[in-house]
């Protein structure tokens, strides 16, 4: 196959087009998956409740500073306070992240007993709001598909039906 010049420039455009893309999305799926884990672990920590009495309503606050002298970007009290939201939203897509992310399955980032909980779970697949039940999206599809942005407008929504057609 021979080119001409124009031609290896634009196929040099079109890769480079195609893996920005192809970034893009992996940087945005693995910016969800983190903030729902975030989310999760938030949520874990108030139910198990060990220093709660200690930290009580103060708890998103003072982790916020803590994570920010760590210089971990995002994570101030309302985005904190956000991604628990979008954990207790979205519960299900920790099928997903389990996908995605199996090799932290045996790290210390991941403990068994955190999969375990999840997996115990059985996964929305039907919304039930005011006696309407409503297909949902498969979670694979709603990762891969939106970026944290989205869901940040989708858990403003409080009735799920609604916010399955948002989806």
């Amino acid at each position: 196959m021979e080119f001409d010049y124009s031609a290896l420039s634009e196929i040099i455009k079109d890769i480079h087009r195609a893996f920005s893309r192809q970034a893009g999305r992996s940087v945005n799926m693995a910016l969800t998956l983190r903030n729902w884990f975030i989310g999760l672990y938030i949520k874990e920590y108030e139910q198990d409740g060990k220093d709660r009495a200690k930290y009580g309503a103060q708890l998103l606050l003072t982790l916020a500073k803590d994570l920010q002298k760590a210089k971990i970007p995002a994570t101030a009290s309302r985005s904190l306070r956000q991604y628990r939201q979008f954990y207790e939203a979205y519960p299900e897509i920790w099928q997903t992240a389990s996908a995605k992310l199996n090799g932290l399955k045996n790290d210390h980032l991941l403990p068994s007993e955190i999969w375990q909980t999840l997996s115990a779970k059985s996964p929305a697949k039907m919304i039930q709001s005011t006696g309407i039940e409503t297909p949902r999206l498969p979670c694979e599809e709603l990762v891969c598909g939106l970026s944290y942005s989205h869901f940040a407008e989708l858990i403003k929504i409080s009735e799920p039906l609604k916010r399955s057609f948002y989806e």
